[in-house]
């Protein structure tokens, strides 16, 4: 039987923020399309070194490069969506009332 794991802390505006700045600076391999083995090996390499520069700043909990990967890649999902929501609204035909726009920040960055 497998332990059961206890559930990390929800990430704070901080932590989100600061997730971000740090994508940036590793962007060029984190971002890469390529997938074969090299690729793979320099963007484990990347979130390795990402994730102690996150620890180091961000000491309310620790989170592991691969719970940071899926952060980044649930962001960029989130405003994905969000984009395209906007997008499906302004192509619509005008009826009904006025959608209200609530992107956040975090998602504006990306």
């Amino acid at each position: 039987m497998t332990p059961i794991k206890k559930r990390a802390t929800n990430f704070s505006y901080k932590e989100e923020k600061t997730l971000l700045a740090l994508v940036k600076k590793y962007a060029s391999t984190i971002e890469c399309k390529r997938t074969d083995i090299n690729s793979n090996k320099l963007k484990a390499a990347s979130y390795e070194k990402l994730a102690i520069e996150f620890n180091s700043v961000c000491g309310e909990c620790y989170r592991s490069p691969k719970t940071l990967r899926s952060k980044y890649e649930n962001i960029k999902k989130c405003g994905k969506k969000v984009f395209s929501d906007e997008r499906a609204y302004l192509r619509g035909t005008g009826g009904g009332p006025a959608k209200s726009t609530s992107s956040s920040e975090i998602q504006s960055e990306l």
